[in-house]
């Protein structure tokens, strides 16, 4: 609803003879990857108990750092992330 709505706002300011600029390219371009980044999300299906999924490779210590370091950060971090967004 949100890309519909700028670029409604967009194609109004072209039709008044105002050229969009870069960084209104830019925030169309972020608003529809959401766009399809929510669409591809709607038709996701977690796999199934039998179905193989990919291993976690624990050989390294930038491997172990890589798997498990965000399970871990996330709960402690994600206020101050709030905070900053």
């Amino acid at each position: 609803m949100v890309f519909r709505i700028f670029l409604l706002n967009v194609l109004c300011c072209m039709v008044q003879g105002q050229p969009p600029g870069i960084l209104v390219i830019i925030a169309a371009g972020i608003l529809l990857f959401n766009v399809r980044a929510a669409l591809l999300d709607s038709k996701w299906k977690p796999a199934a108990e039998d179905e193989d999924r990919p291993m976690h490779f624990n050989e390294t210590f930038a491997d172990k750092l890589a798997d498990h370091l965000p399970a871990k950060a996330w709960p402690m971090l994600r206020i101050s992330f709030f905070v900053l967004a």
